[in-house]
Formats: C-alpha cells, sequence, structure tokens
C-alpha cells in the first residue's frame, strides 16, 4: 500500500488564517493524554476576507478537516474522536463547520527518515508500514511539528467525493526493518 504525506495546497491564496487560536485553546493539549481538556465545540476567528476559501483540509495551526472529509474518515476510521471548530468571519459575516480528529501519533518512522537537529522538520519520510497498522490517516509521532500520513485509498476516497485544498507527497515506506 502507498502512503502520503497530507500538506496543504499553497494554491490557494486566501484560505482561513486563524488569528484568536492561543486565547481560546492550549495547543499542548492536543496530544493524545490531554485532548480531553479541549472543549467539545469552540469558534475561532479568521481574519476577514471576502474572498476566503474554505478548503477541505486545514493544516495550520491546527489539523481540520471539512464535513465532507469527516464523512469519509469515519467510514475507514470509525473510533476517532472529534472537536467541532466553528471558523468565523466576523466582518463578512460567514462561518464554516470544521473538525478536529483525534488522530493517532504512531512512531514508525525508520532510521532511514532525516530530520534537522531539533527534529522539527523531516526531509526524508522513509516509515515502517508493519508499526502504522491498519490507519488510513494518523500524525508522525517522533517530530515536534504535526506530519499528517494518509493513505493511498483514504485519498482515492477523498478524491471521488470532489475534496479539495491539499497536495500530496508519497513517502517511502518500508516492512519491518527490510
Amino acid at each position: 500500500m502507498r502512503y502520503f504525506l497530507l500538506k496543504a495546497d499553497k494554491g490557494y491564496t486566501y484560505t482561513p488564517r486563524i488569528v484568536n487560536l492561543h486565547t481560546q485553546i492550549d495547543v499542548r493539549d492536543l496530544k493524545k493524554g490531554s485532548y480531553y481538556k479541549i472543549p467539545k465545540r469552540f469558534l475561532l476567528r479568521i481574519q476577514s476576507n471576502p474572498d476566503t476559501v474554505y478548503t477541505d483540509i486545514i493544516t495550520h495551526p491546527l489539523f481540520l478537516i471539512s464535513d465532507k472529509i469527516k464523512r469519509v474518515l469515519e467510514k475507514y476510521e470509525p473510533n476517532l474522536n472529534y472537536k467541532e471548530v466553528i471558523l468565523l468571519d466576523q466582518e463578512f459575516g460567514r462561518a464554516e463547520k470544521y473538525h478536529l480528529p483525534t488522530l493517532e501519533e504512531l512512531e514508525c518512522l525508520t532510521p532511514a527518515s532525516v530530520f534537522n537537529t531539533d527534529k522539527s522538520i523531516l526531509h526524508k519520510i522513509v516509515i515502517d508500514i508493519n508499526k502504522s497498522g491498519d490507519k488510513c490517516m494518523f500524525a508522525l509521532g517522533e517530530v515536534t511539528n504535526r506530519y499528517v500520513i494518509v493513505r493511498l485509498d483514504f485519498v482515492e476516497s477523498m478524491l471521488r467525493r470532489g475534496a479539495k485544498g491539499f497536495t500530496l507527497q508519497e513517502v517511502e515506506t518500508v516492512k519491518g526493518g527490510d
């Protein structure tokens, strides 16, 4: 099976830009052990812009997915929990609902992966697919920044439903140290 790094599509100039994240939640609580501290539903303001395009995937500063992606993900990962996030453009009176999934952080990088010195940036991703289990979407656990990996069949399901706003970069895979 093929796996990909899921990234925001830089071709979209006017995507939602969150302005009040740190006043609403403590980003340290995004880790599995303290995820319960984040409210089940919360509102985040975004920079006002009449040309904002609400893409199906937002990767920064939070990993958020649209209803469309959530419906697909629920078919592959029925036991995931989500926090509901409302993105509000106050000036133009527009609000869009997104979901913050509780992605499992897997430690599946191999020694062939290449990091920067503080392990915040991955220059080369090589994952051991035996350690990824049957997860269709997961976060890499060995790095400080969020890297979301998706499986090919899940990507195909998103694309069939017309999902937009993301790009894919294929990652190298090995099976148990091959």
